[in-house]
C-alpha cells in the first residue's frame, strides 16, 4: 500500500514528470518550477499548523505537570519508554529491507553474530512492526541477500556473522 499523503503526492508528481523527459524545454522547466512552488506553499502551510500543534501540546504537558506538582507536591513519574507510543508496520518490501539491515547493522560489528531473534527484537523495540506471515523467515531471507555486511553462519540455524567491509 503506497503512502498518498500531500506531502508523497508531490514527490511521486514531480518524480514521474521529471523521468517521463530527459530534454525539458523552457516552457516545462517553468511549469515544474512552478509546481515545486505551489507545493512548496502548501508544505509551509502544513508545517505552520504542525508548529500549532506542537506548541498547544507543549503548553498543555507544562499545565498539567504543573497541575501535579502543585497538587500532589511531588514531580510527575516519568513516562514508560517501553511501552510502544507509535507503531509502524512495515507492510512494503523496501521498508522491509531497508529497516532489517538497518537494525543487523546497528546490532552487530564486523566480525560478531546476529540472529533473526535479536533483529526481531530490536525492531519491536524500536516501535517498528514486521508484516509477513512469518517474520523470522522474513528476516532470514533479507539476511541471506544482504551479502555485501552478512554471511550466513553455516553451523547455526538463523544465525549471521557481519564481514570485514572491503576497502
Amino acid at each position: 500500500m503506497e503512502d498518498s499523503t500531500p506531502i508523497r503526492q508531490w514527490r511521486a508528481s514531480l518524480d514521474k514528470e521529471l523521468e517521463a523527459s530527459s530534454v525539458f524545454r523552457k516552457e516545462d522547466l517553468v511549469r515544474l518550477i512552478h509546481k515545486s512552488q505551489q507545493s512548496l506553499e502548501e508544505i509551509a502551510a502544513a508545517r505552520v499548523w504542525l508548529c500549532g500543534q506542537e506548541r498547544d501540546v507543549t503548553s498543555m504537558y507544562k499545565d498539567l505537570a504543573s497541575l501535579y506538582r502543585t497538587r500532589f507536591n511531588q514531580e510527575p513519574p516519568p513516562r514508560n519508554r517501553d511501552e510502544a507510543g507509535t507503531e509502524v508496520v512495515l507492510d512494503t518490501t523496501a521498508k522491509r529491507v531497508a529497516s532489517i539491515r538497518r537494525v543487523a547493522l546497528a546490532l552487530a560489528k564486523p566480525g560478531e553474530q546476529v540472529t533473526d531473534k535479536q533483529i526481531l527484537d530490536e525492531l519491536q523495540r524500536r516501535g517498528l512492526r514486521l508484516l509477513a506471515t512469518n517474520p523470522p523467515a522474513t528476516v532470514s531471507t533479507v539476511m541471506c541477500g544482504f551479502r555485501s555486511a552478512f554471511r550466513k553462519v553455516p553451523s547455526k540455524r538463523s544465525v549471521f556473522k557481519r564481514v570485514e567491509p572491503k576497502p
